[in-house]
């Protein structure tokens, strides 16, 4: 494939947490491929949701699958069948598959490697209705506001033992290599301080009616540590070490020593605050065996936490850019360590020493210009992709068809970074 851009360029070295950059004595060598176009939607297409949030994962059977959202942006439509494509070629060219439900599930769905030779899917679903299943829940712990809804909380042990089993024992999907089938089973997450919630609704992009009750999924593969899976969670509430209860949306870590079977909980990640969530969360091994966490705040800014301890505790969240939403984080084979974020815009940075830090200015990929959501829906995926390279999936709302006409693009570009030689 033609590379339609190369650079080399002086690193500008921006420590977490800091407001200035400091001139730094690396190099990068970056290249980056020409956008493959995944998926257009029809010309003129304008609904938020629809063509946006793309996902990429990595198959047993060595394939590169995308899926992404072709819907309203809402939890009433959380385990609609989302469209999905797969690449047999390293994401340069892409076909459409259309296999079982539970491998196409909106949003951000992922299938990871779980150890052993092992798969493992653990899809969203439609969330439960209290009303048809004539559910009464127990008084509401805690409230509060995030998202533009009403987020309603309440302790998991008071709740009926249909809602019990609805959110501890998510339905599953495991590869294994003997049977090179996926078969169906049931994990099970931590209950200890857990809390079931559910939104009012309010109008806001998110909200949902309030006899829906949605539960978690894996939106990001779980890093491996060791004989462990590591996983930072937030659609899953619990309270806080302390016995408090959320005041916003909180990221914890679990734990998996069986194999993504079953999920212990370990450490609070990061707190939200009243208006401040943390939320989004990505986690990936740091170069010197720590483990990093970017996640979202809102309104901002991108945050980072390390932890050296598996998990257990971890440092104070530190800006890191002054916006991002839901941001993708690897660590290369080379070394370094890569953030995707976006919104506005869609953009890149890196830690050359892979320890995060310290890290370059960002590169850019989609300009941010104009208004948050006329560019892109800022939703980045990244899938290392050998070495030195990795692949970045993400939304172009402003792609120009064949025939001139704009349309939403599901694209993705393949980049290759490492440190200049010598340095």
């Amino acid at each position: 494939m033609k590379r339609f851009w190369r650079m080399m360029f002086c690193v500008l070295l921006v420590p977490a947490g800091a407001g200035g950059a400091n001139e730094a004595d690396a190099m990068l060598d970056m290249k980056m491929d020409e956008p493959v176009v995944v998926a257009l939607s029809k010309p003129g297409e304008t609904r938020w949701g629809h063509h946006q949030f793309p996902a990429l994962s990595h198959r047993p059977d060595g394939q590169i699958q995308l899926l992404y959202s072709n819907s309203a942006d809402a939890v009433g439509t959380y385990g609609d069948s989302d469209p999905g494509f797969v690449s047999n070629d390293g994401g340069k060219s892409w076909t459409p598959f259309d296999e079982p439900d539970f491998l196409r599930r909106k949003p951000h769905l992922t299938t990871f490697d779980a150890g052993g030779g092992e798969f493992l899917c653990v899809p969203p679903v439609k969330p439960l209705d209290l009303r048809a299943a004539s559910l009464k829940l127990p008084a509401q712990a805690s409230s509060f506001f995030e998202c533009g809804a009403q987020f309603e909380l309440y302790r998991f042990a008071d709740c009926p033992k249909q809602v019990q089993d609805f959110i501890a024992a998510p339905d599953a999907w495991r590869w294994t290599p003997a049977a090179k089938v996926w078969s169906a089973e049931k994990i099970r997450i931590d209950t200890r301080g857990l809390l079931a919630w559910k939104t009012a609704k309010t109008g806001g992009p998110d909200s949902a009616p309030s006899t829906d009750m949605p539960r978690a999924w894996f939106e990001h593969p779980p890093v491996q540590v060791g004989n462990e899976l590591v996983y930072a969670e937030y659609r899953t509430m619990y309270q806080q070490p302390d016995g408090a209860l959320p005041a916003n949306m909180n990221t914890v870590c679990i734990v998996s020593a069986d194999r993504g079977k079953t999920w212990q909980w370990r450490g609070l990640i990061a707190a939200g605050k009243p208006k401040q969530p943390m939320c989004e969360p990505m986690l990936a091994p740091t170069s010197d065996g720590g483990l990093a966490c970017v996640l979202r705040t809102d309104p901002g800014p991108l945050v980072i936490a390390f932890s050296r301890d598996r998990g257990r505790t971890w440092t104070v969240p530190a800006p890191l850019h002054k916006f991002g939403v839901f941001p993708g984080l690897i660590l290369l084979e080379n070394g370094m360590l890569v953030v995707s974020f976006g919104r506005p815009g869609v953009h890149v940075k890196f830690s050359p020493d892979g320890k995060g830090a310290q890290w370059t200015e960002p590169a850019e990929l989609i300009p941010a210009t104009g208004k948050w959501n006329e560019r892109t829906c800022g939703y980045t995926s990244l899938l290392a992709a050998g070495k030195d390279e990795f692949l970045i999936a993400y939304s172009d709302f402003q792609h120009k068809d064949a025939q001139g006409r704009t349309c939403k693009a599901i694209l993705v570009r393949r980049i290759l970074v490492k440190p200049k030689p010598g340095k």
